[in-house]
């Protein structure tokens, strides 16, 4: 398709642009799709000087004109990778309005959607366009924030801040309190296991040494029947009654022979 004679580019005849020649016939397309979708726009194509930020120089093509909702002032510069790779688009937002969050300091559009997601042949500037517009559109139609900037408001927000670090430190010293209470409670069970474990100990050699009485009991009178019977002499019996007392001095339980020794004839 010849490019529209509004845009006043032929691109064809023009052997310094950075552009393949395929690529010079598909811009043209683009930019009479361009001027055909919002003629009333006033969007203009031109051959332009542009210095990369590597501070090579160039001749590119540059579409520039206005959204049709809006009013914003667009500029599309197409870059020799073009159209494989998306333009670079600066936007310049009406008088008054703020500017988007998706266009840095320089008005270049860092964020938009479209230009994040270029894919061609499905991308092109028709497209980039109406993106554009609805994005804008969309901005401008927010409310603005109300900012209270008078004394009471000031005077509001710091007592409000106050309140804020008051309520942070009282609820640190309940933090505080309530930690004292479980540590005194910690080392009150620890304690109480303490005495319980004692308590515990003592009652066992309490048992054991009571074990122990009832076993030398049991083997003093085993002793004392058997000498009685005379089935144990005096010398034998005297020194098992040595053997047991020995065992009970060092706690050591009474040997079953011990026990049943006296059965046993001498």
């Amino acid at each position: 398709m010849a490019p529209s004679s509004s845009l006043g580019l032929g691109l064809g005849g023009h052997t310094f642009l950075p552009y393949p020649q395929a690529a010079c016939r598909e811009i043209e397309h683009h930019l009479v799709s361009l001027a055909a979708a919002f003629p009333s726009s006033s969007f203009e194509a031109t051959l332009s000087p542009f210095t990369h930020d590597d501070g090579r120089d160039a001749i590119l093509v540059n579409a520039a004109g206005t959204l049709p909702s809006t009013g914003a002032e667009v500029s599309v510069w197409l870059l020799e990778a073009y159209p494989h790779v998306a333009p670079l688009v600066f936007l310049t937002p009406v008088s008054g309005s703020i500017r988007p969050a998706y266009v840095d300091g320089s008005g270049a559009v860092t964020a938009a959607p479209y230009l994040q997601h270029w894919r061609w042949p499905d991308s092109d500037l028709v497209g980039l366009v109406q993106s554009l517009d609805v994005l804008v559109r969309l901005h401008d139609d927010q409310p603005p924030v109300p900012r209270e900037t008078s004394h009471d408001a000031i005077a509001e927000a710091a007592t409000d801040s106050a309140c804020d670090v008051q309520r942070v430190d009282d609820g640190d010293t309940d933090l505080r309190r309530a930690l004292r209470v479980v540590q005194d409670e910690k080392d009150r069970l620890e304690q109480e296991l303490r005495a319980l474990s004692i308590r515990e100990a003592e009652l066992l050699d309490a048992v054991a040494a009571e074990q122990r009485a009832v076993e030398r009991a049991e083997a003093e009178d085993a002793l004392d029947r058997a000498l009685q019977a005379g089935r144990v002499p005096l010398c034998r019996y005297l020194k098992e009654m040595k053997d047991v007392a020995r065992a009970q001095f060092m706690a050591l339980p009474v040997p079953d022979d011990l026990l049943a020794r006296p059965e046993h004839h001498a």
